[in-house]
Formats: structure tokens, sequence, C-alpha cells
């Protein structure tokens, strides 16, 4: 892993202060889709804020681009036990029930997306998973009807 120069960051703090959720309130609004948050206050984890805050902004893009209409995309952040617990929610189409390990493949591409044209490159999700994997977490996608994905990624919290 390379080094990442790690802090103790405020996953919380982050994520409720604006500056990176406000982005995706406005994009989801201009797509026609509604963001939803349940950010716990205090969590705060040991690591790059760069790498966690673009780790928020794959999470927020595959959402919106795989995200019917009228939709609602749903991010949490908890504690649970050692872990800061982060999960992001979004009605898909051409989902199987079960693990959705496939979208971490790098190149994979959904054939749901809702823009007309290739958007993205299918690297996003393999990037987020390199992002969790170099602050020693775990990320996974999990469909639990064939409608809904939620993909939730466990870091750990400084003590």
């Amino acid at each position: 892993h390379r080094d990442l120069h790690s802090f103790p960051t405020r996953c919380s703090s982050d994520l409720t202060n604006g500056e990176v959720l406000c982005k995706c309130f406005y994009r989801a609004e201009n797509c026609g889709l509604r963001f939803d948050t349940d950010i716990r206050p205090g969590i705060a984890v040991m690591g790059n804020r760069h790498y966690l805050t673009e780790l928020i902004d794959i999470l927020a893009d595959n959402a919106l681009k795989y995200s019917p209409e009228g939709a609602t995309i749903t991010f949490t952040l908890e504690a649970k036990g050692r872990s800061a617990v982060l999960t992001a929610s979004n009605p898909a189409k051409g989902l199987t029930v079960g693990k959705q390990n496939k979208f971490f493949d790098r190149f994979y591409r959904g054939n749901s997306s809702r823009s007309a044209g290739p958007e993205g490159y299918g690297i996003g999700l393999s990037m987020a998973q390199s992002i969790v994997s170099a602050h020693n977490g775990k990320i996974d996608a999990f469909s639990g009807d064939g409608k809904i994905l939620t993909i939730t990624v466990k870091l750990p919290v400084k003590l």
C-alpha cells in the first residue's frame, strides 16, 4: 500500500459540512433524483481526507448513474463496534439477488446506466475498492431483492 499520510479524519463532520455532500444533493436534484442521508455525528477514522472524499464521490457518482429518474439515493454513516460503516443504497435495474462483487472488477459496466452515452469507463468502484483496501477496510455490494443495490464500506475507527 502506498503511504496515505494518514491523519485522524472525522468522517461525520466531513460528510455533513456541506463540502462533500452538497455537490451530491445538487447533482441528484439535476438528475431528477432525491438524495437522503443519515449521518451519525462524531465518527472518526484514521485516513487520508482526499482519498476518503474521492471514495464518497465515486459512490455518489455510481448511484447517480444507475438510479432511475425519481428514485431516492440514501447514504448512511454509523459506528458499529470498531468500524465506521458507510452505506450507499440506490435502486438499479439488472441486479441479481445476493453479492454483486462483479461491480468491483476493473472496466465492468452495468448495462442499465441512465446516461445515453458511455459515460465513464467502469473503473470507479474498482478505485473505491483500492481506496478502502489502502485504509485497511472492506467494501461489499449486495442486493437483497434484485432491485436495490447497497454498497457497504467498513473502515476502522480511530480510538
